[in-house]
């Protein structure tokens, strides 16, 4: 069998990561960069991503303005949410005058807004931090904007074409990327266990992304093993009388610097390594 690993597959792959964990900046510049999106965009919606994405909001509304004859677009909901981010970033950047400015702005669009958006917005400019509210202790300029997006694309579904999922994405589980790293540090685990069918490998012994079991040069697998592997071989040498622990686990070294071995309790074994 062989695993064909093409260049997009794999770029797909970390972009559906880096959104699944709010890396948004960062899939932005992937997207630029390898000009691979895992959403497929019409010509105008992508027009409005770019334009939101990079905090052209005046650019965002005049393109709005264009279809605000359309009676299915709610053009002064777009108004609000689109002055609103900007008042957001103004508070998070601490920008006095903008705020000011925005706030007299926002206050137009006041019948477009829920009460609890409103109130909340209300409140949000009086503290000194935006990240001191609890709703908005990670926020970030980048995060608000691909919300305002999604909201816009909402208000705009019955204007412009909508998106569709590439199709690569549309075969995939969520959290791909943590699985196929997962069974890849399971495999190097099972090619251990045959190599080296004696030792039992203790739950106390947790492999990280970055232990390579493969590699004899890797350090961190020279910490993990240092002794257990020359124990193993020495017992299996013709004549060798010395004593070796009869549950083989990673030894820790004592106060003393000899070896202390996990106990009988201590030792469990992964039912998935066997």
């Amino acid at each position: 069998m062989r695993v064909n690993v093409k260049k997009t597959e794999v770029v797909v792959i970390v972009l559906e990561w880096l959104r699944e964990n709010g890396y948004l900046e960062s899939l932005q510049a992937l997207e630029h960069e390898s000009k691979v999106s895992s959403v497929v965009y019409g010509r105008e919606q992508k027009f409005l991503r770019q334009k939101v994405l990079s905090g052209q909001f005046i650019q965002t509304l005049e393109f709005i303005a264009t279809f605000r004859s359309n009676q299915a677009l709610d053009f002064e909901r777009c108004c609000f949410l689109i002055t609103r981010q900007r008042l957001l970033e103004a508070v998070y950047h601490k920008d006095a005058t903008a705020k000011h400015h925005l706030m007299e702005e926002v206050a137009k669009y006041e019948h477009k807004a829920s009460r609890e958006e409103y109130s909340q917005l209300c409140y949000l400019v009086q503290l000194p931090n935006l990240t001191d509210h609890p709703d908005f202790y990670e926020w970030l300029p980048e995060q608000g904007r691909h919300s305002l997006f999604i909201e816009l694309s909402t208000l705009l579904k019955h204007v412009i074409p909508q998106t569709g999922r590439h199709e690569l994405v549309q075969r995939m589980a969520p959290g791909r990327l943590n699985d196929l790293l997962k069974m890849s540090v399971l495999h190097q685990l099972h090619q251990f266990k045959a190599q080296y069918p004696e030792v039992d490998l203790p739950p106390q012994l947790d492999f990280s992304l970055l232990t390579d079991l493969s590699s004899p040069d890797d350090v961190s697998l020279h910490r993990a093993m240092a002794g257990l592997i020359g124990d193993v071989e020495r017992e299996s040498q013709p004549g060798n009388d010395a004593l070796v622990p009869s549950e083989y686990a990673i030894p820790e070294d004592d106060e003393t610097g000899g070896a202390r071995w996990w106990t009988d309790g201590e030792k469990q074994m992964d039912t998935s390594l066997r």
